[in-house]
């Protein structure tokens, strides 16, 4: 697999990024069509939520002993809530690879291409998730007792007079005693679960392999260049980091446009009332209440669309940028990218409908194994 001819060019950690901006832009911007652009984006953005398992029972599991049967009920719904919405997402990811390698557009046809491997893809994270939070479960309980004790031993503040600033100082020393365990037990399953999806899932999608011989394909890469290998690790999270702040940077922006807006328009409604004499009338009133909720409302819809929107394009450049990496390392994958002279493309299935014939090939894309 590893050994074949590849068209594409092995990529540095740094000449990843490029390509990997160049492929979303064609993706969602060639041509831009809003709603479908949204949706791209908006499936990375909800492909999220897959990245990672977090067991919520296991963190909750010491309040289990003395909790009621309706809260005992609740948080059971909420973890299989949470459990659906995870299977969900682990789907997504598998379309969203399948989206930046074919250029799909339509994420029906790249969910029933990546179904088949879905269950197995599913089990592997929910085993990682499951280990590592066994793993790390002692040390986030013994954050979380420390954290119960320095609380109960602080000094309560006296209504009306100053907060002692020792007190504040301690309190968050303790907040950051009890977080700091959390957010490293996060770092830790995040990279796992990346080295998973940029080291394991191509081998599992494209070839007809099992999770074992993908993981042990994966691995055989990353071992082969274990410097280069780190270093992609560092640039991909500092790529994160800085498309995260840029991504805050432009919604700041664009909520301020929104309030301007906003303004302007109950400006322009309150002076029309004002105007007309109608300022006081009752159903004067009622109009400027209704009108000020839509305008709200509309407001805050259009910023959370855009919040999607900008997010879930970070998510796909993050997914780009790992395919591209890994594609001059991969010969299947870089034949998909990046054919070359005189090697034909494999374009990925043509999809029919249910009453058009046959149902639609699966993955994997690699013909020698269809």
């Amino acid at each position: 697999m590893l050994s074949e001819y590849n068209p594409m060019q092995r990529l540095s950690a740094v000449g990843a990024i490029a390509p990997a901006f160049a492929r979303v832009h064609e993706i969602l911007f060639h041509p831009f069509r809003v709603g479908r652009s949204w949706k791209l984006a908006g499936s990375n953005y909800l492909a999220f939520v897959g990245s990672i398992f977090l067991p919520f029972p296991i963190f909750f599991a010491p309040m289990l002993r003395s909790a009621s049967a309706g809260s005992t009920i609740l948080l059971l719904l909420t973890a299989l809530a949470y459990f659906a919405l995870f299977c969900f997402g682990a789907g997504l990811g598998l379309v969203q690879f399948d989206m930046v390698v074919t250029r799909g557009r339509f994420i029906a046809p790249m969910w029933r291409r990546v179904e088949g491997r879905l269950w197995p893809w599913i089990g592997l994270k929910v085993v990682f998730g499951v280990v590592l939070s066994v793993m790390f479960s002692p040390l986030g309980f013994a954050a979380m007792r420390h954290m119960q004790e320095m609380m109960a031993t602080m000094p309560r503040a006296t209504p009306g007079q100053p907060v002692d600033p020792a007190a504040l100082r301690l309190f968050w020393m303790t907040l950051l005693s009890a977080e700091g365990p959390f957010l490293a037990f996060c770092f830790i399953l995040k990279t796992a679960s990346t080295l998973l999806d940029d080291f394991v899932r191509p081998f599992y999608l494209l070839e007809q392999v099992t999770l074992g011989q993908a993981f042990a394909c994966g691995s055989r890469m990353f071992f082969a260049e274990p410097g280069e290998m780190i270093l992609y690790l560092l640039m991909k999270l500092i790529l994160a980091v800085a498309g995260v702040i840029m991504q805050y940077i432009s919604y700041f922006v664009v909520m301020l446009a929104l309030v301007l807006v906003g303004l302007l328009i109950a400006g322009v409604g309150l002076g029309v009332t004002h105007v007309s004499g109608a300022s006081n009338a009752p159903a004067a009133k009622l109009l400027l209440i209704v009108g000020g909720s839509l305008l709200y409302l509309l407001l805050s819809l259009a910023a959370g669309w855009y919040a999607v929107g900008s997010f879930g394009y970070v998510l796909m450049l993050l997914e780009a940028y790992g395919i591209f990496f890994v594609a001059g390392r991969y010969p299947l994958l870089g034949r998909l990218l990046e054919p070359g002279p005189g090697v034909p493309f494999t374009p990925p299935p043509v999809f029919r409908s249910p009453d058009e014939g046959p149902p639609d090939p699966p993955f994997p894309l690699n013909p020698a194994v269809a």
